[in-house]
């Protein structure tokens, strides 16, 4: 841990400590704290994408704070306050983007243990055609590849799409490797990524097939979806191919549109709830969810969520591995969000749009 980091803990220990999460919290309690994951780790995936995973204990302590402080309750519950207009304090509501299979095999169980019900916004392609999530996938086979060929020489890959031999004998290689192989396969169509993938995982000395039975990389498939409807978990949105509506705009309406209709069919339950792909997200776009028939869309920028909060521009916390539990609990404090708003005021009551990735952007509220 650098100084910076440590540096940055000190202070939240101690604001925590002089009770300003509490007041924070206290101050910010007439609005809803929604909180984003993306997938739980079936063996040790948090420790190679903590960004991505959460470990199970993590996730048990998680909800162990949330239920000392918070009340939670679902996301349609949530709207349905947002329609009367009246929201109950101390309210959270949880949420896990992409669909990965782990919901069901490692989040659920946990959630049921502390009767929390949770939002997971689904990708329809995958979840139909059981593709697994090829760009995450690209970088875990990058990672997890060997340094030296079996000669003892260091390792080359020579594949399509990628000009020149590349070395795996750092991990700047690795990133490099990895960063080539995922541009090339955004250029395919959808149908020839699986061979690509594939390929890919023969040229670097690993078992493709052994890697699919370990259903890391794959997607809650429809009977899943179905049981986790039954159970009273929320089965809503992500889009079909994943597009975003900035640079897709033109198509985002109809990937809203497949999504809704698939998933729906799958869980045998109304989906009216979206999640912008990467955050992505402009004014423009609520007339076509008003359109796709959405009542609510949840973005990446961080804080609570009033009456005054447009529904198609809700905020999120977002959560991995990464975050130590001061983190975690200064986030969902609204702390930093009252902050900001102090010396912002123009953002209190609406978000700020997300055009770009989120390296290009460097906006939290």
């Amino acid at each position: 841990m650098n100084m910076k980091k440590k540096f940055k803990l000190g202070l939240l220990w101690l604001a925590r400590g002089l009770g300003l999460f509490w007041l924070a919290r206290r101050l910010t309690r007439h609005g809803i704290v929604i909180i984003g994951w993306h997938a739980v780790s079936m063996t040790d995936e948090h420790q190679r994408f903590p960004e991505l995973f959460i470990a199970p204990e993590t996730l048990r302590c998680r909800l162990r704070y949330l239920q000392q402080h918070f009340e939670i309750i679902s996301l349609d519950e949530a709207l349905t306050q947002y329609e009367r207009g009246a929201i109950r304090p101390g309210q959270a509501v949880l949420t896990f983007d992409d669909g990965y299979y782990n919901f069901a095999h490692q989040a659920a169980p946990i959630l049921r243990q502390f009767q929390a019900t949770a939002t997971v916004y689904l990708l329809s392609s995958h979840m139909v055609n059981q593709e697994p999530f090829h760009a995450p996938l690209i970088k875990d086979m990058v990672s997890l590849a060997p340094l030296t060929n079996g000669c003892g020489d260091a390792q080359d890959v020579r594949f399509p799409g990628i000009q020149t031999p590349q070395a795996l004998q750092t991990e700047a290689d690795r990133k490099a490797l990895a960063g080539a192989a995922q541009r090339h396969l955004s250029t395919l169509p959808m149908e020839a990524r699986t061979a690509y993938t594939r390929q890919l995982a023969e040229s670097l000395g690993l078992d493709f097939e052994a890697l699919s039975r370990q259903q890391v990389w794959r997607s809650l498939n429809c009977d899943e979806v179905r049981r986790l409807a039954e159970d009273g978990f929320g089965m809503q949105l992500h889009g079909h191919h994943h597009l975003n509506v900035v640079d897709f705009a033109d198509r985002a309406l109809n990937d809203v549109t497949t999504c809704r209709k698939l998933v729906e069919a799958a869980s045998g339950r109304a989906a009216q709830h979206f999640c912008y792909p990467s955050g992505f997200w402009t004014r423009e776009a609520w007339q076509m969810l008003q359109a796709a028939g959405m009542r609510s869309a949840t973005t990446t920028r961080q804080g609570p969520n009033f009456i005054t909060t447009p529904p198609f521009a809700l905020r999120r916390v977002l959560d991995g591995e990464e975050q130590s539990q001061i983190e975690f609990e200064f986030g969902v404090s609204s702390l930093r969000w009252l902050i900001h708003t102090f010396f912002h005021p123009e953002r209190r009551h609406s978000p700020s749009e997300k055009r770009a990735r989120y390296h290009e952007d460097g906006v939290l509220f």
